[in-house]
Formats: C-alpha cells, structure tokens, sequence
C-alpha cells in the first residue's frame, strides 16, 4: 500500500505563521511582567498608591476648611476691631437715639459681627495674629500636601495606564487563542478532507 508522508515540521510552521502575536503586544507584556510578577500584584500595586493620595486629599480637604474658617474669622475681627470705637461712643453718647440714627449701619453691623463671633465658639475676641500666624502655617502645609497628591496622582495614574494595556494585551491573547483554536479546527477538517480524497483516489491503483 502507498503511503503518504508529511514533513514533521508543517502543522507547526502553519501554525506559527499563522497565528503569532503581534510585536507590540509581545513588547508591551514583556514590560508589564519586568514590573509585576502577576496580575494581583499588579492590583496590589495600584490600592497601595491609592492609601497615599486619599489620605493627601482628605488631610488637604480638613486644612482649606479650617482655612476658610480662619480667614472668615479673621474679617470678622477686622470688621469687629474698625467699628469698635464708634459703638463705644454710641455706648457713651448722651443721646443714645441721635446717635444711633446717625450712625445705625455701622452699629447693627458691629453688633451682627458680635453675634457672628459667639456663635463660632468664642467666648472672647481671638487674636488676629495668632489666627494669622495658623492660617499661614496651614496653607505652607497645603503646598506640601498638594506637593505629595500630585506625586501620588501621577502614580496612581501610570500604574492604572498600566492595568488598562495589561486588560487589553490579556484580550488580544485571548482573541489570539481563540483564532488558533478555530485555524487548528479548520486544518484538521481540510487535513482530513485532503486524506479522504487522496486514498479514496489511490485506492484506484492498488
């Protein structure tokens, strides 16, 4: 009987040929893998460099409120201190009513401020250099802190560019796959095709 003999290389070359990834995926994997040994490290990675930036914005977040608190306050003890004098001779005038109708703006607004003060939690008026001198320290500690978030957002940004390519590199490996899957079934089906027809052809000389 006639026998048929294929080269013991072919459906590997086919193959190979056929279906081998493309160089820059291949590239973009080696890279990824320098870095992390695995996916979950990867995840790892990125939750560690994101404790940093949230504990920057948080702390950045608490000092501007306070800011604003200090800065508000601080108005207030200007306004308080400016309309100071012209409500203690509003306090000491012989005719409180004249005085008053000549002065009522400046006088219901010192007093608003007053109100404005007690409610804020102080028993007494603050110093305004010491408030001052705190809202100088926060905003240098702001600078810092926005300093470190900034660093902290351009890692948490690569590291999360770095997931994406790895998704997409996994994808396209995976499509990869499914391609060779489908090309392996489809030469197996002409392969068989092929060798029915040629036997069934030999068989004509035998």
């Amino acid at each position: 009987m006639l026998k048929l003999i294929l080269p013991d290389g072919f459906l590997f070359f086919y193959f190979f040929v056929t279906c081998v990834l493309s160089p820059n995926t291949a590239d973009t994997l080696i890279s990824i893998q320098k870095d992390f040994a695995n996916y979950d490290e990867l995840n790892q990675a990125l939750e560690k460099a994101n404790l940093p930036l949230n504990a920057s914005r948080h702390q950045i977040v608490k000092i501007e409120d306070r800011m604003k608190h200090l800065s508000v306050m601080m108005e207030y003890i200007k306004t308080y201190k400016e309309l100071k004098p012209i409500y203690t001779k509003y306090q000491q005038s012989k005719d409180n009513d004249s005085f008053l109708r000549k002065h009522e703006s400046d006088i219901s607004i010192f007093e608003a401020t007053g109100r404005q003060i007690k409610e804020l939690g102080y028993s007494k008026l603050p110093s305004f250099q010491a408030l001052k001198s705190e809202y100088n320290a926060l905003d240098s500690k702001v600078a810092e802190l926005s300093l470190s978030y900034e660093q902290s957002k351009s890692q948490v940004k690569e590291l999360s560019s770095i997931k994406k390519e790895h998704r997409s590199v996994s994808l396209e490996r995976e499509n990869t796959n499914q391609r060779k899957n489908k090309k392996r079934v489809g030469l197996v089906v002409e392969s068989n095709s092929f060798f029915t027809v040629l036997l069934f052809r030999l068989s004509h000389f035998m």
